[in-house]
């Protein structure tokens, strides 16, 4: 090798200690500006555990995706299975920062109790039931309940007078404050995560694969023949005629990522999986790339380092194109 290629190898080396890839292009990848403020852009999002980074992206860009498209992980189920159920015990930290703010339930005797998690606490919310019931925490109940009386016409000193027995209500017992008004204490022990969510779109995984595509094209991914792929993924959908995404599952859950070219011809393919189950394939359906050999990285989650993947097996145990191949032009 070159004196000049031993001397970037060990800066890029330095760099990827930092764990920001380097990338020396002032212009966006997406909306392709150049005069405007460039961003850390994670190639995995780091609300599931990513942590390398480039400034490939403008902030506006890296803003909006980052609404639109990486916020839907709080919301899969797979994906919440894996960081707060499957490995929350190997990665505490990214379980405790994922879980804030999600939603849980618990099916009681008295109907379903909905609960956030803020700051390792879980909150109950307000959940209806029948016969006009509210399941809600002891503190919101017991403002629900005065409201209730006020506007039932009580006056204060009854009202105190039935905050008082609703305070000393023993639990399980249904207590009658008034004929039209009784409480019922109870506790619930823990909650489970909800399942109730969106699927994240194909936008997902295009993301992360395009900017994997960025890292190893160089310049060439500003290319006017991206624009229309480009386009596809800013706007969330990720449907285009050069792409096709499939999704799949592996075989058991690890504290680990990878991500890489899977193939390059006749057409390139991205393989991009997370936290070793869930797995999908992005299909560049024009794109070939003969000259870049297959390779990944793997994104170690306990450690927080990164080190080379072998070449991405092309998995069995995905489902087919979810649309057909079209027609080279």
């Amino acid at each position: 090798m070159p004196a000049g290629g031993r001397r970037r190898g060990a800066a890029a080396a330095r760099t990827l200690a930092r764990m920001e890839w380097p990338w020396a292009e002032r212009r966006c990848i997406f909306c392709l500006r150049d005069d405007v403020p460039m961003s850390r852009s994670h190639v995995i999002p780091e609300s599931v555990g990513g942590f390398l980074w480039a400034r490939t992206q403008c902030e506006k860009c890296n803003n909006d995706l980052g609404s639109k498209v990486d916020a839907g992980a709080k919301a899969d189920h797979k994906i919440r299975y894996a960081i707060e159920v499957a490995l929350a015990a190997e990665l505490p930290d990214i379980a405790r920062k994922f879980a804030t703010g999600q939603t849980y339930l618990k099916r009681t005797p008295h109907g379903l109790v909905r609960a956030k998690l803020e700051n390792g606490t879980f909150r109950i919310g307000t959940t209806k039931g029948d016969e006009g019931s509210l399941t809600q925490s002891k503190a919101d109940a017991r403002k629900s309940t005065a409201k209730m009386l006020r506007r039932h016409g009580v006056d204060d000193d009854e009202i105190e007078r039935l905050l008082e027995q609703f305070d000393s209500a023993p639990e399980g017992v249904l207590t009658p404050l008034t004929d039209k008004l009784a409480v019922q204490h109870g506790a619930v022990e823990a909650f489970d995560l909800s399942f109730d969510g969106k699927p994240v779109s194909d936008a997902f995984p295009s993301v992360i694969a395009f900017h994997l595509l960025a890292l190893r094209f160089g310049r060439a991914i500003y290319h006017e023949w991206l624009h229309e792929l480009r386009e596809a993924i800013r706007s969330g959908a990720a449907r285009s005629n050069l792409l096709v995404v499939e999704s799949g599952r592996a075989t058991g859950y690890a504290p680990f990522h990878v991500v890489g070219i899977a193939q390059t011809t006749p057409h390139a393919v991205v393989r991009v999986q997370l936290f070793s189950e869930i797995v999908w394939r992005v299909h560049f359906i024009r794109l070939a790339a003969s000259k870049i050999k297959p390779d990944g990285l793997y994104f170690d989650l306990k450690t927080k380092t990164l080190r080379p993947a072998a070449p991405l097996p092309l998995s069995e145990h995905l489902k087919p194109p979810r649309t057909a191949r079209p027609e080279h032009d």
